[in-house]
Protein backbone atom coordinates (compact mmCIF):
# COMPACT_ATOMS: atom_id res chain seq x y z
CA UNK A 1 0.00 0.00 0.00
CA UNK A 2 2.84 2.75 0.48
CA UNK A 3 4.72 1.42 -2.45
CA UNK A 4 1.65 2.09 -4.48
CA UNK A 5 1.24 5.67 -2.62
CA UNK A 6 4.60 6.67 -3.28
CA UNK A 7 4.62 5.30 -7.10
CA UNK A 8 1.16 7.65 -6.98
CA UNK A 9 2.94 10.61 -5.50
CA UNK A 10 6.15 10.60 -7.95
CA UNK A 11 3.49 10.57 -10.55
CA UNK A 12 1.78 13.56 -10.16
CA UNK A 13 4.81 15.58 -9.18
CA UNK A 14 6.12 14.29 -12.43
CA UNK A 15 3.31 15.41 -14.35
CA UNK A 16 3.02 18.73 -11.99
CA UNK A 17 6.62 19.34 -13.25
CA UNK A 18 6.13 18.25 -16.98
CA UNK A 19 3.44 20.92 -16.98
CA UNK A 20 4.98 23.63 -16.19
CA UNK A 21 7.98 22.67 -18.39
CA UNK A 22 5.86 22.73 -21.45
CA UNK A 23 3.82 25.87 -20.52
CA UNK A 24 7.36 27.80 -20.04
CA UNK A 25 8.21 25.87 -23.47
CA UNK A 26 4.89 25.90 -25.75
CA UNK A 27 4.08 29.57 -26.57
CA UNK A 28 5.62 32.73 -28.03
CA UNK A 29 8.11 35.36 -26.99
CA UNK A 30 8.92 38.79 -29.52
CA UNK A 31 12.40 38.93 -30.78
CA UNK A 32 13.58 42.58 -31.79
CA UNK A 33 15.87 44.27 -32.58
CA UNK A 34 18.78 46.03 -35.20
CA UNK A 35 21.58 44.86 -37.59
CA UNK A 36 23.95 47.78 -38.18
CA UNK A 37 26.61 46.89 -41.06
CA UNK A 38 29.36 49.34 -41.72
CA UNK A 39 31.60 51.45 -41.92
CA UNK A 40 30.05 51.80 -45.57
CA UNK A 41 33.01 54.09 -47.06
CA UNK A 42 36.33 54.73 -46.40
CA UNK A 43 35.39 57.95 -44.83
CA UNK A 44 32.26 58.62 -43.60
CA UNK A 45 31.23 62.28 -43.98
CA UNK A 46 28.67 63.90 -41.82
CA UNK A 47 25.18 62.48 -42.46
CA UNK A 48 26.19 60.15 -44.88
CA UNK A 49 28.12 57.13 -45.34
CA UNK A 50 24.94 54.65 -44.72
CA UNK A 51 24.26 51.39 -46.45
CA UNK A 52 21.44 51.60 -49.21
CA UNK A 53 18.25 49.61 -48.31
CA UNK A 54 18.86 46.98 -50.53
CA UNK A 55 21.96 45.86 -48.08
CA UNK A 56 19.47 44.97 -45.24
CA UNK A 57 16.05 44.13 -46.80
CA UNK A 58 18.10 41.51 -49.31
CA UNK A 59 19.55 39.38 -46.20
CA UNK A 60 17.18 37.64 -43.61
CA UNK A 61 18.00 36.57 -40.34
CA UNK A 62 17.52 32.98 -39.94
CA UNK A 63 16.71 31.35 -36.22
CA UNK A 64 17.32 27.74 -36.17
CA UNK A 65 15.93 25.69 -33.48
CA UNK A 66 15.78 21.61 -31.86
CA UNK A 67 13.24 19.65 -33.82
CA UNK A 68 14.16 21.13 -37.02
CA UNK A 69 12.10 24.45 -36.60
CA UNK A 70 13.09 27.21 -38.45
CA UNK A 71 12.01 31.02 -38.60
CA UNK A 72 12.64 33.21 -41.24
CA UNK A 73 12.50 37.03 -40.00
CA UNK A 74 12.74 40.51 -42.82
CA UNK A 75 14.67 43.32 -41.89
CA UNK A 76 13.55 46.73 -43.03
CA UNK A 77 15.63 48.92 -45.25
CA UNK A 78 17.04 50.63 -41.82
CA UNK A 79 18.05 46.82 -40.48
CA UNK A 80 15.40 46.58 -37.92
CA UNK A 81 13.27 43.47 -37.41
CA UNK A 82 9.79 42.22 -35.60
CA UNK A 83 8.58 38.98 -35.02
CA UNK A 84 6.45 36.67 -32.55
CA UNK A 85 8.28 33.14 -31.99
CA UNK A 86 7.80 29.91 -30.81
CA UNK A 87 9.55 30.28 -27.11
CA UNK A 88 12.87 27.67 -27.33
CA UNK A 89 16.36 28.53 -27.93
CA UNK A 90 17.70 29.12 -31.13
CA UNK A 91 20.99 29.78 -33.20
CA UNK A 92 20.82 33.36 -35.05
CA UNK A 93 22.50 33.64 -38.16
CA UNK A 94 22.03 36.15 -41.16
CA UNK A 95 21.71 34.81 -44.90
CA UNK A 96 24.72 36.02 -47.48
CA UNK A 97 26.58 37.61 -44.75
CA UNK A 98 29.94 37.81 -46.24
CA UNK A 99 31.48 40.90 -44.62
CA UNK A 100 34.61 40.94 -42.62
CA UNK A 101 32.97 40.70 -39.51
CA UNK A 102 30.25 38.42 -39.75
CA UNK A 103 32.30 35.32 -38.32
CA UNK A 104 33.35 37.30 -35.33
CA UNK A 105 29.36 38.39 -34.21
CA UNK A 106 27.84 35.24 -35.42
CA UNK A 107 26.17 32.63 -35.34
CA UNK A 108 24.98 34.24 -31.54
CA UNK A 109 22.25 31.62 -29.42
CA UNK A 110 19.18 33.00 -28.50
CA UNK A 111 16.34 32.36 -26.13
CA UNK A 112 13.05 33.42 -26.39
CA UNK A 113 10.61 32.65 -23.44
CA UNK A 114 6.95 32.58 -23.60
CA UNK A 115 5.63 35.99 -23.21
CA UNK A 116 8.50 38.01 -22.78
CA UNK A 117 10.44 40.24 -25.33
CA UNK A 118 13.95 39.62 -26.29
CA UNK A 119 16.20 43.04 -27.82
CA UNK A 120 18.96 41.34 -29.93
CA UNK A 121 21.49 44.08 -31.63
CA UNK A 122 24.21 43.17 -34.05
CA UNK A 123 27.13 44.84 -35.11
CA UNK A 124 28.51 43.87 -38.08
CA UNK A 125 31.94 45.46 -39.53
CA UNK A 126 32.31 45.40 -43.11
CA UNK A 127 36.52 46.38 -43.05
CA UNK A 128 35.97 49.21 -45.05
CA UNK A 129 38.93 51.37 -44.07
Amino acid sequence: MRGMLLAVICILVAIIFFGIFLNSQFGEGIIKGKVSIGPWTPVETPGGGYPPPEVYTSRKIILEGSFFNKVVITMNGTGYFHASVKAGIYKLTITNCTFLGCSDVLPKTVSITKGETIIIDINIDTGIR
